[in-house]
C-alpha cells in the first residue's frame, strides 16, 4: 500500500534522527534571525508592510506568483512564523456560527408583486442577493398617509391607484399597526432615506444570512485556486472561506498555494479557516513532492518550518453546531464525540490509528458497517456509522474531502455525508470537474458550485515528487 511504503521511509528517517541524539528537536523558529535577512535591491516583488500582511500585499503576491516569480525568502519566513503563532492558539475543533443579520429595510410587495427594499422613496426593487430572506408580505391593508405627509390633508386620504415603494416602520413584536402603508406621493414622503445613524426601534427589517464557502483539496494547483477567487470573490471579513486540507503535494505549485492561503489566514484570522489534510504530513510530503519543491525553491530548513506549522492546523470545524467538516471522515470505533475531537493533541505527526488518523484518512462506503480501507490506513465507514455519529452528536451532516469526484462533489449516506473536491482535472489527467460549497446560516443546506480547470504554465504535476514515485515503483 502507498501509505505503508511512505510510512516505512519516514520511520527509517525518524530512527536515523533519533540515534543522532536530537530526540527533542528545537523549533526552527529558535534558529532564525529574520531581521538580519536582507532583501536585495534587485528584488522588486511584494514585501510585507511593517512586517504585516495587507490586502495590497496579497494582491501583489498572487500576481507575482501568477507571473511565475518567487517570493523573497524573508517574506516567506515572516509568513510562516506568524501563521504558526496564529494556528497554535486555535482549538483542534474550530467552532463557527453563521448568523442571520438584521439589515436596514424590509422586503415588501411592490408594484406587480415584485419585492422592494429600502426605506422612504429611496426604496429599490429587489433582485435579491443570495441568502436574502424576505419577510412575507401580508394582505394589503387600507392604505393611508401618516400625519405629516405633505400630500395628504389627514388620515382619511383616498387610496392611490398603485402602492408606492415606501415601507413605513412596523413593530417586530406584534404592533396593531398595519405591516405596510403607503404615501400618496412617494417623492414627497418625509421619511429619511439615509442609512447612517441609529435606526428607530420599530423600523422594518429584512434578514441577510451570513455565508461561508467550503473548498476541498487544492493539491498545489495554484492557477485553479486563483480561479476560485475569481469566481467566488477574494476572502474578506464578509466573504469567509474554509479550505479543507490537502493544499500541497502532486501539483507543482504547492509553495504558491500554501503561502497564499497562509497569507489570507494572517489577514483574516477569524474569517479564513484552514484544516489539516493527510497531505499536511511528513510522510506524504517526502514522497508526493512538497518537500522536494520547498527544497528546490528555498531550503531544507524552510521545509522543516512548514512541517512544524502543519502540525498546528486544526483537524475539524463545526458550523452552528450542526455541520461537521473534516478532511477524511468518521471513526474506526463507535462512540466518538465532539468533545473527544476537542481533546486530540494535534501538534504531532498523525499516528497509524485512532481518531486523529481517521479524521485525516477515512472514506465513506455505500454499504453499512466498516471495512478495511483501500488506502491501507484507517477505515471505510457506512451510512449506519454516519447516522449513529450524527445522532449522538446532534449534527445534521458532515462535509469531507479527500477523494476526487467526477463532478467535483458527491452526496452520500442519504444526504448525511458530503464530499467536496476543488482540484479540477486532478494531476492534469483525471478530467474531473471541481466544486466549492456555500453554506448559509438560515438552513445550512449545501449549495454546490462547479468549475473546470484553467490553463497553467508548462510544469508537470509531480515535478518534485520522489524519484521512486516518478519511476512507478510505488
Amino acid at each position: 500500500m502507498k501509505y505503508q511504503e511512505c510510512n516505512k521511509i519516514v520511520k527509517q528517517k525518524a530512527f536515523e534522527r533519533a540515534i543522532a541524539g536530537d530526540e527533542h528537536k528545537r523549533s526552527v523558529v529558535d534558529s532564525l534571525d529574520i531581521e538580519s535577512m536582507t532583501i536585495e535591491d534587485e528584488y522588486s516583488g511584494p514585501k510585507l508592510e511593517d512586517g504585516k500582511v495587507t490586502i495590497t500585499f496579497m494582491k501583489e503576491l498572487m500576481q507575482w506568483y501568477k507571473d511565475q516569480k518567487k517570493l523573497h525568502r524573508k517574506c516567506a519566513y515572516q509568513i510562516l512564523v506568524q501563521v504558526k503563532e496564529v494556528l497554535s492558539k486555535l482549538s483542534t475543533l474550530v467552532e463557527t456560527t453563521l448568523k442571520e443579520v438584521r439589515a436596514v429595510g424590509r422586503c415588501v410587495g411592490g408594484p406587480g408583486g415584485a419585492p422592494w427594499l429600502g426605506r422612504g422613496h429611496g426604496a429599490q426593487k429587489l433582485t435579491g442577493p443570495p441568502g436574502l430572506v424576505c419577510l412575507p408580505s401580508p394582505p394589503p391593508p387600507p392604505r393611508v398617509c401618516l400625519p405629516g405627509c405633505p400630500s395628504s390633508p389627514g388620515l382619511s386620504a383616498s387610496v392611490p391607484p398603485s402602492p408606492c415603494p415606501c415601507p413605513l416602520p412596523v413593530s417586530l413584536h406584534g404592533s396593531s399597526r398595519s405591516a405596510m402603508t403607503s404615501c400618496l406621493s412617494p417623492p414627497l414622503c418625509p421619511l429619511p432615506t439615509s442609512l447612517s445613524g441609529p435606526l428607530p426601534l420599530r423600523w422594518p427589517l429584512f434578514f441577510q444570512t451570513e455565508k461561508i464557502t467550503v473548498c476541498g483539496d487544492t493539491h498545489g494547483q495554484f492557477y485553479d485556486l486563483l480561479n476560485i477567487f475569481e469566481l467566488n470573490g477574494l476572502p474578506s471579513d464578509t466573504n469567509p472561506y474554509i479550505f479543507n486540507g490537502d493544499f500541497v503535494d502532486r501539483g507543482s505549485f504547492s509553495v504558491e498555494v500554501i503561502l497564499t492561503l497562509f497569507g489570507f489566514k494572517l489577514l483574516y484570522p477569524d474569517h479564513f479557516h484552514l484544516l489539516r489534510g493527510n497531505h499536511e504530513t511528513d510522510n506524504m510530503n517526502q514522497i508526493y513532492g512538497f518537500e522536494g519543491e520547498v527544497k528546490a525553491k528555498y531550503t531544507a530548513q524552510m521545509y522543516e518550518l512548514f512541517s512544524e506549522v502543519f502540525e498546528w492546523l486544526p483537524l475539524a470545524q463545526c458550523i452552528n453546531g450542526k455541520v461537521l467538516i473534516m478532511h477524511g471522515g468518521l471513526f474506526s470505533e463507535d462512540g466518538v464525540t465532539l468533545d473527544d475531537i476537542r481533546k486530540i493533541e494535534r501538534n504531532r505527526q498523525p499516528p497509524d490509528s485512532g481518531p486523529m488518523c481517521d479524521l485525516l484518512w477515512s472514506d465513506p462506503q455505500p454499504q453499512n458497517g466498516r471495512s478495511v480501507s483501500k488506502r491501507g490506513v484507517s477505515c471505510q465507514f457506512g451510512p449506519d456509522v454516519t447516522k449513529a455519529f450524527l445522532e449522538e452528536n446532534h449534527l445534521d451532516y458532515i462535509i469531507r474531502s479527500h477523494e476526487v469526484k467526477a463532478e467535483g462533489y458527491e452526496v452520500a449516506h442519504g444526504g448525511r455525508c458530503v464530499t467536496v473536491f476543488s482540484a479540477p482535472n486532478y494531476c492534469d489527467q483525471m478530467g474531473n470537474k471541481a466544486s466549492y460549497i456555500h453554506l448559509r446560516g438560515s438552513d445550512l443546506r449545501p449549495q454546490f458550485h462547479q468549475f473546470t480547470a484553467v490553463p497553467h504554465p508548462d510544469v508537470k504535476p509531480m515535478a518534485y515528487a520522489s524519484t521512486l514515485l516518478q519511476l512507478g515503483m510505488m
